[in-house]
């Protein structure tokens, strides 16, 4: 069988972080990992985000009062990095979502249904699943198809 190749940036929500990876299919190499930390947290220290491209880190100190703004953020840094390589794309969205109860079994594509389905699982992991639940209907905003 023949694969499609397709890039995913898959999100993982952290109560004060926002993982993130762009894993090119099907030969699952990662092509940007990244961690936005400290995110909507009051501290000492600055919170900023760690980002890897083919093995390059750098490491960028910036507010993120929320995980819409570090999600925000990190598309910025992506988009960047595109406009100076072109394999530094993606076409699918993929977010980790602690426990959607019944209604999903399997990868489901998230349209509107979904997202009715997906906001009556919110008190099942009320630390994560609102912060996932925010940035998966702002993913679709952003990205629509």
């Amino acid at each position: 069988m023949k694969y499609n190749q397709s890039n995913i940036l898959v999100f993982n929500c952290g109560s004060s972080s926002l993982k993130y990876k762009i894993i090119r299919m099907p030969e699952e190499e990662e092509i940007i990992v990244g961690e936005a930390e400290r995110v909507g947290i009051k501290t000492g220290e600055s919170s900023f985000i760690d980002h890897c491209v083919k093995g390059q880190k750098r490491k960028i100190v910036i507010t993120l009062n929320d995980h819409c703004d570090a999600f925000r953020e990190i598309i910025r840094i992506i988009k960047d990095d595109f406009s100076k390589d072109k394999s530094l794309y993606f076409d699918v969205c993929a977010h980790r979502y602690v426990h959607p109860g019944n209604s999903f079994k399997d990868t489901t594509k998230i349209d509107d249904s979904a997202v009715k389905r997906l906001k009556l699982t919110l008190s099942f992991a009320p630390i994560h699943n609102p912060i996932a639940y925010n940035l998966i209907v702002l993913c679709r905003d952003y990205f629509p198809d």
